[in-house]
Order: C-alpha cells, then sequence, then structure tokens
C-alpha cells in the first residue's frame, strides 16, 4: 500500500463527474446544501415559535374575555318588561387585561338602533330604541367587544337555543330570556322577573 503526504490530496475515484482539481467546488456545493438546510430549520423553528405565541395570546384573550363576564357590573336601572330590555347606564367589564381593551375596560350601552339581521339567528333586523332591546322566549343577547378596541367596540348579536352556534370568547353576555318563567338573566348575574 503506498503511502500518501499531506502535501496532495487524494480524490477517491467514486466521484465520477469531479474534477481531479481538488475537493474546493465538490466542498462549495455541500457547505451550500447545509446552509440552505439550516436555513430551513432555522425558519421553520421560527414559524413554530410564533404559530405558539400566536396560540398562548389567543388563549390569553379567551381567559381574559371569561373574566371580564365575570366582573360585569352596572346597568343603573335595568328592566324587563313587554319582551324589551332596556337599561339606564353602562354595563361594565373591568378591570380587563391581556389586549382585550386599549384603556383596560369595557363599556356596553344600551343599542338605540335595530340590531341588522347578519346580527340576529333569524335573519331579521331587531329593534333596538331607547325603550329597549326585543327579546324573545329562549334568546340571549350578546355584546361582541373587538379585542383590542376603544371599551365601546361593540357589536350586538341574538341567539337562540334552536339553532346551532357557538359563541366566540370576546361575547359577552347581556341576557337570556326563560321561556318558562318569563325572567330575564342579566350577564351581572342579576334576574329579573
Amino acid at each position: 500500500m503506498a503511502a500518501h503526504s499531506e502535501s496532495s490530496p487524494v480524490v477517491p475515484s467514486v466521484l465520477p463527474d469531479q474534477p481531479q482539481t481538488g475537493w474546493a467546488p465538490w466542498l462549495r456545493t455541500i457547505a451550500q446544501a447545509i446552509n440552505l438546510l439550516g436555513i430551513d430549520a432555522i425558519q421553520r423553528r421560527n414559524d413554530i415559535a410564533a404559530e405558539q405565541q400566536a396560540r398562548q395570546a389567543a388563549d390569553n384573550l379567551e381567559v381574559s374575555y371569561r373574566q371580564a363576564q365575570a366582573t360585569m357590573s352596572g346597568g343603573g336601572t335595568v328592566t324587563w318588561a313587554a319582551g324589551r330590555l332596556a337599561w339606564t347606564n353602562r354595563f361594565l367589564c373591568l378591570p380587563v387585561g391581556g389586549g382585550m381593551s386599549s384603556v383596560g375596560y369595557i363599556q356596553i350601552g344600551q343599542p338605540v338602533t335595530d340590531i341588522p339581521a347578519g346580527q340576529v339567528y333569524t335573519g331579521v333586523a331587531r329593534t333596538a330604541d331607547a325603550t329597549g332591546v326585543v327579546l324573545n322566549a329562549f334568546e340571549a343577547l350578546y355584546a361582541a367587544h373587538t379585542p383590542g378596541g376603544d371599551p365601546t367596540a361593540i357589536n350586538f348579536y341574538i341567539e337562540s337555543y334552536t339553532v346551532s352556534f357557538s359563541a366566540p370568547s370576546n361575547w359577552l353576555l347581556i341576557a337570556t330570556i326563560n321561556g318558562d318563567d318569563g325572567s330575564a338573566k342579566l350577564g351581572t348575574g342579576q334576574i329579573l322577573p
């Protein structure tokens, strides 16, 4: 077996298209491939981290809205009569965190214009004016707050158990109507006969 010196590189014959000028071009190709794989791995790791952060932020927001529902208070004089729910002062959810509101609380005033058809489970606009919001048996009135928005960034929705739906986490219950006894249970926990 012949000995080789360190000054003369040994080029194996297993690289058929590799010129006998040395390893440099071939090593450059391998280095570029490894570099691309490394960049792809780093990018994928960053994508996974970003997905995890977004999922965590969404989970935190959901928990924050549940806590906001539990802190709901106010409403002034709240009345439930003749199929209309009315309140004289804002409902407040405070303090709220987790990026829910630009100022740390949510306020829900009584709607004084009709609730649009697209926000009512029947597909028909619902009367809402200074005398209250018309609600029927087994319906629920929700205030959907825009996450991160102004404290009054609210859209109202009316839903019923008769239509399958899942209230998003940013929907706060204002009231639900018990069709058996005609009472209204407010999102504050109060029950109006």
